[in-house]
């Protein structure tokens, strides 16, 4: 999957659009009005917790490519920084961290 999106992020050839139709896409993100914010009044379930600028534009990918995409809160609401007790950077929190760690 993840050749399948560098492909689409890189432009590779033409556009295929259903490169990812029935993939399920995970988003990990932080609460950041106007971008992402929880919904007051929204069921609690799925997507429809959060409202906001990236919604909107991850329901027009679904739309337009055929893929389920989910959005989750990182765990520790950080973006993420390197942990300076390593010197080599191998250890991140937030959702530079969640993403190594896949």
């Amino acid at each position: 999957m993840w050749q399948s999106l560098l492909c689409l992020v890189m432009q590779c050839g033409t556009f295929k659009p259903d490169l990812l139709k029935g993939d399920t896409i995970q988003v990990t993100s932080v609460v950041n009005p106007p971008f992402l914010q929880l919904k007051e009044g929204g069921t609690g379930v799925g997507n429809d917790r959060y409202e906001g600028f990236l919604v909107d534009l991850l329901d027009k990918l679904e739309d337009t490519l055929g893929a389920n995409i989910n959005i989750n809160l990182v765990k520790d609401g950080r973006y993420g920084y390197c942990n300076s007790s390593f010197p080599d950077c191998s250890v991140w929190t937030g959702m530079i961290g969640e993403v190594q760690r896949g």
